[in-house]
């Protein structure tokens, strides 16, 4: 498995964004997290993972799950496009936090808001020069 270099878009078909926001509601009002995977820029599995961390404003992803994770995406071949986490009660921005624990410059770094429950907002950034830059999303297939 290799990370996958982070550019200025990447793709996340509807269903899977779903399955993000299914997964943070199903976890509010704590943060969730979880890995994306796929090819070439376009993320082909999501892959949920508990948040240890009983600060339900931080996440920390299981090492446990994180690897078994991270083992899944190298026997299918697929690239560690990055990671996602949500924001239960504000927007789709990094926070401080968020900045100081991002570890994978080369990697997608996913906020998906339920700020508004009824309107969720998933953004997308990379991480150059210690900032992170928002990336455009796309939700088709390819």
């Amino acid at each position: 498995m290799r990370p996958a270099g982070g550019v200025g878009e990447i793709i996340l078909p509807r269903a899977l964004g779903a399955e993000m926001i299914a997964h943070a509601r199903a976890g509010a009002p704590s943060e969730v997290c979880g890995v994306l995977a796929g090819e070439l820029g376009q993320v082909t599995r999501v892959y949920p993972v508990a948040n240890i961390d009983p600060d339900p404003r931080r996440y920390l992803m299981s090492p446990r799950e994180l690897l078994r994770s991270l083992r899944a995406i190298d026997e299918l071949r697929l690239e560690l496009l990055g990671f996602y986490h949500s924001h239960p009660s504000s927007p789709a921005l990094p926070s401080e936090t968020d900045l100081a624990l991002a570890f994978y410059p080369e990697c997608y770094y996913a906020i998906v808001s339920l700020q508004q429950p009824a309107a969720p907002v998933i953004r997308v950034f990379c991480l150059r020069a210690r900032r992170f830059e928002e990336t455009l999303v796309r939700d088709e297939t390819g």
